[in-house]
């Protein structure tokens, strides 16, 4: 169940990071970043541990499994990506390609 989530959250990404045509293998990696929010999901089932929601078995299984995915996951991502030159993502903001136009934020 916990490889078909995160299977799941790396091929979503992965197709809205190709739409955008951004690489596939920075997809991947934007991918399984997107496993690695284990903060807040320990602080969710703290929460759920402490409303008497999750029994004491749950908790502990589901904590394991947030901290083992979180640590598999940064160092696959550490082994994967190696940046071969500066990222070209800053020259997609609304910023650059105005930069000689006035641009207005209107409430």
């Amino acid at each position: 169940m916990v490889l078909l989530t995160c299977i799941g959250k790396v091929l979503g990404t992965l197709v809205v990071s190709l739409l955008f045509q951004i690489p596939f293998m920075e997809g991947v990696i934007l991918g399984l970043l997107m496993n690695t929010k284990g903060f807040i999901k320990i602080i969710v089932l703290n929460i759920g541990w402490e409303q008497k929601v999750l029994r004491d078995e749950v908790f502990s299984i589901m904590v394991l499994v947030t901290i083992l995915m979180t640590t598999i996951i940064s160092h696959t991502v550490a082994l994967i990506h190696k940046p071969k030159k500066k990222s070209t993502y800053h020259t997609r903001t609304e910023q650059c390609k105005l930069q000689e136009q006035i641009f207005y934020v209107l409430f």
